[in-house]
């Protein structure tokens, strides 16, 4: 998959061609700065890292971490309510969960949302840490609490086959050569069959591309005089990648 944004445009024209053979842009004193100067100083950097990368490693390298495993696990399959509010599946994720006596204990390694489409539930994969494995109808809740010190609960499902086993594949923080760029990677883990331990599956990542400005991240708004001044959002960011895994069966 070939990154695709495209610089050479409104408000960045970067106009970059490797063909003229341009390798440092020499400003001057007395000419105005063009933005599009600037971001070409950049592009002609980055040509020269992709190069000395494409020689060294093929797109797609490991170049530290991303150590790999795959783990037997468990899956509970998790009601789409509690009480009268709708549950955020997200606020489970890599988070310790008990069950209301607290005798049993287990970590979120991954949570998904409910997909309609294909009526399954939000799901959570799990590594038992301590006690029984949990059952129909009992109810969990965070042991790790979000900075506002919010304990989530749910309940798990009774309908169905809500507690089972099942397998997934993990990831830990690492940095990808890709496109020529070296990229860091989140840790992250994928069931590889969310209802068994059967399943064979091709696993990778999923690339894409941002650019990012102020109004997304207000922490690009010029800090001069120890405050964020609104009245000068400053450049945009070019954020490269989102890595996110996933499953091709």
């Amino acid at each position: 998959m070939a990154l695709t944004t495209n610089f050479n445009t409104d408000p960045y024209y970067d106009d970059f061609d490797d063909n003229k053979d341009f390798h440092r842009i020499l400003y001057k004193p007395g000419y105005a700065v063009q933005s599009r100067e600037l971001t070409q100083s950049q592009t002609i950097l980055q040509d020269q890292i992709k190069k000395f990368g494409n020689h060294v490693f093929t797109s797609g390298s490991v170049v530290t971490g991303a150590q790999i495993s795959i783990q037997n696990t468990a899956y509970l399959n998790i009601s789409s309510t509690y009480g009268s509010s709708d549950i955020g599946y997200i606020n489970f994720d890599k988070q310790t969960i008990y069950n209301t006596a607290n005798t049993k204990r287990a970590y979120v390694l991954k949570s998904y949302d409910a997909i309609t489409a294909n009526s399954e539930p939000i799901q959570f994969i799990i590594n038992q840490v301590f006690g029984d494995p949990f059952v129909a109808g009992e109810t969990i809740y965070t042991a790790n609490t979000d900075s506002n010190s919010v304990a989530y609960y749910a309940n798990v499902s009774s309908t169905g086959t809500p507690v089972g086993n099942n397998s997934s594949f993990s990831i830990n923080d690492g940095v990808f050569y890709y496109e020529g760029f070296f990229v860091k990677n989140q840790p992250q883990t994928v069931a590889i069959s969310k209802y068994d331990r059967k399943g064979n599956a091709l696993i990778g990542f999923v690339v894409s591309e941002d650019i990012i400005d102020y109004t997304e991240d207000t922490s690009l708004l010029d800090p001069a005089q120890s405050s964020s001044n609104f009245q000068a959002p400053g450049a945009d960011r070019y954020k490269m990648i989102n890595a996110t895994l996933i499953v091709q069966t």
